[in-house]
């Protein structure tokens, strides 16, 4: 008996050493905190979650709002003018932040007299702060260079040169007082007209925000080059014309935000 006693002893014993011996259950992760949800110390433009930024484009002349064909317009370069057309590109609106550059890779053509094609939303827009923003009047060097494409690139829109490699980034068409008609048709990848804008005005948190970028004309005539009708030409139609590189480097600080809406 004694010998039976001691064998159900160890084996007790045993199972009670193998019990002990289970892994434990696995335990939860911790819940997830989204740490843009919980940040109330910030300037510019927070998006807490993936989201969708919505486009508003305005035009302006020297402050004042854009009307065509009926009021007059000057330049530096002592033109006096209608404005009959504005008609271009908006592509690679990039947000600048926390995360780097983010750029949403969207490419947008603009008829400023189509309401409708000056409003645009672009998704999957990541999460993060972003203290600026930039965009390109035109296309990039890339897409410039890469023959006929589709979407709004497609050359069925007039805005791509069939004489010379590349898109025209902007049309700018009037009439002078003196009755002449000028049609400034610039592009070409030798100054990409990238502009940056400060977001550190606002303090706006959202998943879907609208911003509204305006486009300032005047800046095409000014800053770094005056320019003039009478001394640069009415008209401009190849990236290889040199009036076309003055107006590209004007190009650079023509979008201001003007509001970023939650």
């Amino acid at each position: 008996m004694k010998s039976i006693y001691n064998i159900l002893l160890i084996g007790l014993t045993v199972a009670l050493f193998l019990g002990s011996c289970k892994d434990e259950p696995p335990q939860p992760p911790p819940a997830q905190t989204n740490p843009y949800d919980t940040i109330t110390n910030f300037q510019g433009l927070l998006i807490p979650n993936i989201g969708k930024l919505n486009v508003k484009v305005t035009y302006s002349y020297g402050g004042s709002p854009l009307v065509f064909d009926t009021k007059l317009y000057s330049n530096m370069g002592g033109d006096t003018f209608t404005i009959s057309l504005i008609r271009h590109y908006l592509s690679n609106i990039t947000l600048i932040g926390d995360k780097g550059k983010v750029n949403l890779n969207d490419y947008h053509l603009i008829n400023a007299e189509e309401i409708p094609s000056t409003h645009f939303q672009i998704n999957n827009v990541p999460a993060g702060v972003y203290q600026s923003v930039s965009a390109i009047l035109g296309v990039d060097s890339i897409r410039n260079s890469s023959g006929l494409q589709e979407g709004a690139l497609d050359p069925a829109y007039g805005m791509f040169w069939t004489w010379a490699t590349g898109y025209i980034f902007f049309k700018f068409e009037g009439t002078t007082t003196k009755g002449k008609t000028f049609g400034t048709h610039v592009g070409g990848s030798a100054s990409i007209p990238v502009n940056t804008v400060s977001l550190l005005g606002f303090k706006i948190k959202s998943t879907a925000p609208t911003i509204t970028l305006n486009i300032d004309l005047e800046e095409m005539w000014m800053n770094p080059n005056v320019y003039s009708f009478v001394k640069d030409g009415h008209d401009v139609h190849s990236p290889a014309d040199p009036s076309n590189l003055k107006i590209l480097q004007n190009m650079q600080d023509m979008i201001s935000v003007t509001s970023i809406l939650q």
